[in-house]
Protein backbone atom coordinates (compact mmCIF):
# COMPACT_ATOMS: atom_id res chain seq x y z
CA UNK A 1 0.00 0.00 0.00
CA UNK A 2 1.25 3.35 -0.78
CA UNK A 3 0.12 6.19 1.33
CA UNK A 4 0.69 9.74 0.78
CA UNK A 5 -0.88 12.28 3.24
CA UNK A 6 -0.10 16.49 4.04
CA UNK A 7 -1.85 19.36 5.31
CA UNK A 8 -1.10 21.26 2.00
CA UNK A 9 -2.10 21.73 -0.99
CA UNK A 10 0.38 20.29 -3.72
CA UNK A 11 -0.09 19.89 -6.91
CA UNK A 12 2.32 16.59 -7.88
CA UNK A 13 3.20 14.00 -5.71
CA UNK A 14 6.25 12.28 -6.63
CA UNK A 15 6.63 9.00 -5.86
CA UNK A 16 8.41 9.15 -2.10
CA UNK A 17 9.04 5.52 -1.61
CA UNK A 18 9.93 2.70 -3.78
CA UNK A 19 7.49 -0.37 -5.34
CA UNK A 20 8.44 -3.67 -3.77
CA UNK A 21 8.25 -6.18 -5.98
CA UNK A 22 7.50 -9.66 -5.28
CA UNK A 23 5.50 -12.68 -6.55
CA UNK A 24 2.43 -10.97 -7.01
CA UNK A 25 4.04 -7.98 -8.42
CA UNK A 26 1.80 -5.83 -6.34
CA UNK A 27 3.20 -2.44 -5.07
CA UNK A 28 3.94 -1.93 -1.18
CA UNK A 29 5.11 1.27 0.41
CA UNK A 30 5.68 2.49 4.11
CA UNK A 31 3.76 5.45 5.02
CA UNK A 32 5.80 8.81 4.19
CA UNK A 33 4.47 12.56 5.60
CA UNK A 34 4.37 15.11 2.89
CA UNK A 35 6.26 17.25 4.16
CA UNK A 36 7.62 21.22 2.99
CA UNK A 37 9.80 20.08 0.29
CA UNK A 38 6.46 18.34 -1.61
CA UNK A 39 4.17 20.63 -0.60
CA UNK A 40 5.57 23.48 -2.17
CA UNK A 41 6.53 21.92 -5.39
CA UNK A 42 5.45 23.93 -8.43
CA UNK A 43 2.07 23.51 -10.08
CA UNK A 44 2.01 20.76 -12.93
CA UNK A 45 1.13 21.96 -15.91
CA UNK A 46 0.18 19.36 -19.21
CA UNK A 47 0.84 15.79 -18.91
CA UNK A 48 1.95 13.51 -16.15
CA UNK A 49 5.66 11.67 -16.54
CA UNK A 50 5.40 8.07 -16.10
CA UNK A 51 7.64 5.33 -16.91
CA UNK A 52 7.35 3.63 -19.98
CA UNK A 53 5.17 1.06 -20.12
CA UNK A 54 5.47 -2.67 -21.27
CA UNK A 55 5.81 -5.80 -20.11
CA UNK A 56 8.12 -7.49 -17.74
CA UNK A 57 7.94 -10.30 -15.34
CA UNK A 58 9.61 -11.89 -11.71
CA UNK A 59 11.91 -14.87 -12.57
CA UNK A 60 13.11 -17.34 -9.62
CA UNK A 61 15.93 -19.74 -8.63
CA UNK A 62 15.47 -22.59 -5.80
CA UNK A 63 18.17 -24.18 -4.07
CA UNK A 64 17.79 -27.99 -2.55
CA UNK A 65 20.37 -30.35 -1.51
CA UNK A 66 18.63 -33.38 -3.02
CA UNK A 67 15.73 -34.18 -5.73
CA UNK A 68 14.39 -37.46 -6.84
CA UNK A 69 11.39 -38.39 -9.76
CA UNK A 70 8.76 -40.51 -9.14
CA UNK A 71 6.48 -41.95 -12.39
CA UNK A 72 6.49 -41.99 -16.24
CA UNK A 73 7.95 -39.58 -18.25
CA UNK A 74 6.53 -37.49 -20.20
CA UNK A 75 4.71 -36.48 -16.47
CA UNK A 76 6.40 -37.08 -13.58
CA UNK A 77 6.53 -35.99 -9.96
CA UNK A 78 9.99 -34.46 -9.10
CA UNK A 79 10.64 -33.44 -5.49
CA UNK A 80 13.35 -31.05 -3.97
CA UNK A 81 14.47 -32.00 -0.48
CA UNK A 82 16.55 -29.89 1.46
CA UNK A 83 15.58 -27.15 0.50
CA UNK A 84 16.56 -23.58 0.90
CA UNK A 85 13.49 -21.92 2.59
CA UNK A 86 14.29 -18.18 0.77
CA UNK A 87 13.91 -18.36 -3.24
CA UNK A 88 15.87 -15.65 -4.96
CA UNK A 89 13.91 -13.31 -7.41
CA UNK A 90 14.69 -10.84 -9.84
CA UNK A 91 12.84 -8.85 -12.79
CA UNK A 92 12.87 -9.17 -16.27
CA UNK A 93 13.68 -6.50 -18.54
CA UNK A 94 12.78 -3.70 -18.52
CA UNK A 95 12.50 -3.61 -14.35
CA UNK A 96 15.74 -4.03 -12.56
CA UNK A 97 14.69 -5.44 -9.01
CA UNK A 98 16.02 -8.47 -7.55
CA UNK A 99 15.14 -10.05 -3.61
CA UNK A 100 14.35 -13.19 -1.91
CA UNK A 101 11.10 -14.53 -0.76
CA UNK A 102 9.83 -17.39 0.90
CA UNK A 103 9.37 -21.01 -0.98
CA UNK A 104 5.27 -20.94 1.21
CA UNK A 105 5.10 -17.68 -0.05
CA UNK A 106 5.78 -18.30 -3.75
CA UNK A 107 4.00 -21.80 -3.77
CA UNK A 108 0.33 -19.72 -2.26
CA UNK A 109 0.50 -16.97 -4.88
CA UNK A 110 1.30 -19.67 -7.79
CA UNK A 111 -2.17 -18.79 -9.28
CA UNK A 112 -2.02 -14.78 -8.48
CA UNK A 113 0.90 -14.68 -10.88
CA UNK A 114 -0.85 -16.37 -13.93
CA UNK A 115 0.96 -19.70 -13.51
CA UNK A 116 -2.08 -22.25 -13.30
CA UNK A 117 -3.13 -21.11 -16.40
CA UNK A 118 -0.15 -20.53 -17.80
CA UNK A 119 2.82 -22.71 -16.41
CA UNK A 120 5.99 -21.71 -16.50
CA UNK A 121 9.41 -23.26 -17.97
CA UNK A 122 11.72 -24.64 -15.35
CA UNK A 123 15.49 -25.98 -15.61
CA UNK A 124 17.70 -27.98 -13.16
CA UNK A 125 20.83 -27.82 -12.54
CA UNK A 126 22.37 -30.81 -10.25
CA UNK A 127 25.78 -32.47 -9.80
CA UNK A 128 24.47 -36.03 -11.17
CA UNK A 129 24.92 -37.43 -14.82
CA UNK A 130 25.84 -34.52 -17.07
CA UNK A 131 24.11 -32.23 -14.59
CA UNK A 132 21.64 -30.26 -16.60
CA UNK A 133 17.92 -31.22 -17.69
CA UNK A 134 15.87 -30.55 -20.31
CA UNK A 135 13.68 -27.71 -20.66
CA UNK A 136 10.67 -28.81 -18.37
CA UNK A 137 6.72 -27.22 -17.87
CA UNK A 138 6.16 -27.07 -14.08
CA UNK A 139 2.91 -27.55 -12.17
CA UNK A 140 0.98 -28.09 -9.41
CA UNK A 141 3.65 -27.13 -6.46
CA UNK A 142 3.22 -28.01 -2.93
CA UNK A 143 5.61 -27.23 -0.24
CA UNK A 144 5.86 -29.22 2.56
CA UNK A 145 7.22 -27.05 5.53
CA UNK A 146 8.26 -29.80 8.12
CA UNK A 147 9.99 -32.16 5.92
CA UNK A 148 11.19 -28.78 4.01
CA UNK A 149 10.31 -30.65 0.46
CA UNK A 150 8.99 -28.75 -2.78
CA UNK A 151 7.01 -31.11 -4.92
CA UNK A 152 5.60 -30.56 -8.45
CA UNK A 153 4.60 -32.11 -11.88
CA UNK A 154 6.87 -31.99 -14.54
CA UNK A 155 6.10 -32.50 -18.04
CA UNK A 156 8.37 -32.61 -20.98
CA UNK A 157 6.77 -31.49 -24.22
CA UNK A 158 7.25 -33.10 -27.70
CA UNK A 159 9.08 -36.10 -25.33
CA UNK A 160 10.87 -39.05 -26.91
CA UNK A 161 9.71 -42.14 -25.78
CA UNK A 162 12.53 -44.13 -24.17
CA UNK A 163 14.62 -40.99 -22.97
CA UNK A 164 14.69 -39.87 -19.15
CA UNK A 165 15.06 -35.99 -18.87
CA UNK A 166 16.53 -36.15 -15.66
CA UNK A 167 18.10 -38.96 -13.32
CA UNK A 168 15.87 -40.51 -10.65
CA UNK A 169 17.95 -39.13 -8.19
CA UNK A 170 20.17 -35.79 -7.78
CA UNK A 171 22.47 -33.51 -5.69
CA UNK A 172 23.10 -30.68 -5.53
CA UNK A 173 19.97 -28.84 -7.09
CA UNK A 174 19.02 -25.44 -8.57
CA UNK A 175 15.45 -25.01 -9.63
CA UNK A 176 15.26 -22.03 -12.72
CA UNK A 177 11.63 -21.01 -13.01
CA UNK A 178 10.64 -18.71 -15.88
CA UNK A 179 8.72 -15.40 -15.61
CA UNK A 180 5.38 -14.56 -14.52
CA UNK A 181 4.57 -12.60 -17.24
CA UNK A 182 3.12 -9.72 -15.72
CA UNK A 183 1.70 -6.77 -18.28
CA UNK A 184 1.72 -3.02 -16.99
CA UNK A 185 -1.27 -1.13 -18.45
CA UNK A 186 -1.23 2.93 -18.27
CA UNK A 187 -3.96 4.38 -16.63
CA UNK A 188 -4.82 7.98 -16.15
CA UNK A 189 -8.07 8.80 -13.22
CA UNK A 190 -9.92 11.81 -13.95
CA UNK A 191 -11.79 13.18 -11.30
CA UNK A 192 -14.16 16.46 -11.69
CA UNK A 193 -16.86 18.35 -9.70
CA UNK A 194 -15.45 16.52 -6.43
CA UNK A 195 -16.25 18.53 -3.22
CA UNK A 196 -14.27 19.55 -0.79
CA UNK A 197 -13.68 17.02 2.02
CA UNK A 198 -14.80 14.43 0.13
CA UNK A 199 -13.65 10.56 0.35
CA UNK A 200 -13.30 9.28 -3.38
CA UNK A 201 -12.53 5.51 -3.88
CA UNK A 202 -11.87 3.79 -7.35
CA UNK A 203 -12.14 0.03 -7.21
CA UNK A 204 -10.94 -3.24 -9.45
CA UNK A 205 -12.80 -5.86 -9.70
CA UNK A 206 -13.26 -9.72 -11.60
CA UNK A 207 -15.61 -10.19 -14.19
CA UNK A 208 -15.60 -13.56 -15.01
CA UNK A 209 -11.55 -13.82 -14.73
CA UNK A 210 -8.83 -12.57 -12.19
CA UNK A 211 -8.58 -8.86 -11.53
CA UNK A 212 -5.72 -6.65 -11.91
CA UNK A 213 -4.41 -4.57 -9.66
CA UNK A 214 -3.11 -1.02 -9.09
CA UNK A 215 0.47 -0.89 -9.64
CA UNK A 216 3.20 1.75 -9.47
CA UNK A 217 4.88 0.69 -12.91
CA UNK A 218 7.11 -2.31 -13.81
CA UNK A 219 10.63 -0.48 -12.71
CA UNK A 220 10.72 0.39 -8.83
CA UNK A 221 13.78 2.52 -9.69
CA UNK A 222 11.75 4.99 -11.68
CA UNK A 223 10.17 8.08 -9.09
CA UNK A 224 7.35 8.98 -11.43
CA UNK A 225 5.39 5.55 -11.44
CA UNK A 226 2.35 7.80 -9.94
CA UNK A 227 1.40 11.34 -10.75
CA UNK A 228 -0.78 13.77 -9.23
CA UNK A 229 -1.65 16.82 -11.66
CA UNK A 230 -4.14 19.87 -11.76
CA UNK A 231 -4.69 22.30 -14.77
CA UNK A 232 -5.96 24.56 -12.34
CA UNK A 233 -2.96 24.66 -9.91
CA UNK A 234 -2.06 23.05 -6.74
CA UNK A 235 -4.55 20.23 -6.05
CA UNK A 236 -6.50 20.44 -2.76
CA UNK A 237 -5.85 16.70 -1.46
CA UNK A 238 -5.38 15.51 2.22
CA UNK A 239 -4.71 11.89 1.21
CA UNK A 240 -4.23 9.49 -1.42
CA UNK A 241 -4.27 6.50 -0.98
CA UNK A 242 -3.13 2.68 -3.16
CA UNK A 243 -3.66 -0.47 -2.56
CA UNK A 244 -4.09 -3.35 -4.38
CA UNK A 245 -7.73 -3.44 -5.55
CA UNK A 246 -8.27 0.35 -4.64
CA UNK A 247 -7.58 4.17 -5.28
CA UNK A 248 -8.76 6.17 -2.25
CA UNK A 249 -8.75 10.02 -2.27
CA UNK A 250 -9.74 12.77 0.75
CA UNK A 251 -10.47 16.10 -1.03
CA UNK A 252 -9.36 19.00 1.54
CA UNK A 253 -11.85 20.13 3.40
CA UNK A 254 -10.09 23.32 3.18
CA UNK A 255 -10.27 23.95 -0.73
CA UNK A 256 -11.46 26.88 -2.02
CA UNK A 257 -14.29 27.28 -4.59
CA UNK A 258 -17.35 24.89 -4.90
CA UNK A 259 -15.64 22.01 -6.14
CA UNK A 260 -12.19 20.01 -6.99
CA UNK A 261 -11.00 18.71 -10.11
CA UNK A 262 -7.64 16.98 -10.67
CA UNK A 263 -6.17 13.66 -12.50
CA UNK A 264 -4.27 10.50 -10.83
CA UNK A 265 -1.87 8.32 -13.46
CA UNK A 266 -0.11 5.00 -12.24
CA UNK A 267 -0.50 1.81 -13.89
CA UNK A 268 -2.55 -1.97 -13.63
CA UNK A 269 -0.54 -5.03 -13.27
CA UNK A 270 -2.02 -8.21 -15.06
CA UNK A 271 -0.84 -11.34 -15.34
CA UNK A 272 -2.34 -13.82 -18.17
CA UNK A 273 -6.23 -14.42 -18.01
CA UNK A 274 -6.95 -11.20 -16.37
CA UNK A 275 -8.72 -10.39 -19.74
CA UNK A 276 -12.09 -8.55 -18.68
CA UNK A 277 -11.83 -6.60 -15.26
CA UNK A 278 -14.78 -3.45 -14.27
CA UNK A 279 -13.91 -0.61 -12.23
CA UNK A 280 -16.69 1.02 -10.01
CA UNK A 281 -16.83 4.66 -7.48
CA UNK A 282 -17.59 4.27 -4.32
CA UNK A 283 -17.66 8.11 -3.88
CA UNK A 284 -20.86 9.81 -3.14
CA UNK A 285 -22.96 11.21 -5.65
CA UNK A 286 -21.64 14.42 -7.48
CA UNK A 287 -17.77 13.35 -8.42
CA UNK A 288 -17.49 12.48 -11.78
CA UNK A 289 -14.77 9.56 -12.70
CA UNK A 290 -13.35 8.75 -16.17
CA UNK A 291 -10.66 6.01 -16.57
CA UNK A 292 -8.65 5.85 -19.61
CA UNK A 293 -6.63 3.03 -20.43
CA UNK A 294 -3.88 2.55 -22.30
CA UNK A 295 -4.71 6.12 -24.23
CA UNK A 296 -7.79 4.94 -25.69
CA UNK A 297 -10.92 7.13 -25.06
CA UNK A 298 -11.67 7.70 -21.13
CA UNK A 299 -14.43 5.75 -20.04
CA UNK A 300 -17.36 7.09 -17.16
CA UNK A 301 -16.69 5.06 -13.62
CA UNK A 302 -20.08 4.63 -12.15
CA UNK A 303 -21.33 2.86 -8.83
CA UNK A 304 -22.51 -0.22 -10.45
CA UNK A 305 -19.17 -1.02 -12.22
CA UNK A 306 -17.59 -0.55 -15.96
CA UNK A 307 -16.38 -2.95 -17.27
CA UNK A 308 -12.30 -2.65 -19.07
CA UNK A 309 -10.63 -5.13 -21.88
CA UNK A 310 -6.85 -5.61 -21.93
CA UNK A 311 -6.09 -6.76 -24.78
CA UNK A 312 -2.58 -8.77 -24.92
CA UNK A 313 -2.88 -9.83 -21.28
Amino acid sequence: MLLLRGACAFALVPLLVGACAGTTGNDTAQVDELGDEVAAAEPAQGEAQVPPGGSTGLLYVAQAGAATVEGQWPSVTVTLSEVDTEMLWFQDRPGRSAGEMNVSEFVEQWSEVGFTLDPPNVVLRHDSGDGLGEVLVMSDPMWDQPAGSLSFTATVEDHEAGTEPLPWLMSDVSLFIDDSGSSYHRVRLSISNAAPGQDIGVVLGASGSRAPSWSLGANESDSAGLSLTSNAGPAPLDALEVTDDEVRIETSGDATGATVSFRVELFLEAVPGAGTFEVRSTSAPGAEITLALDGAEPQVVNAAGTPFELDGS
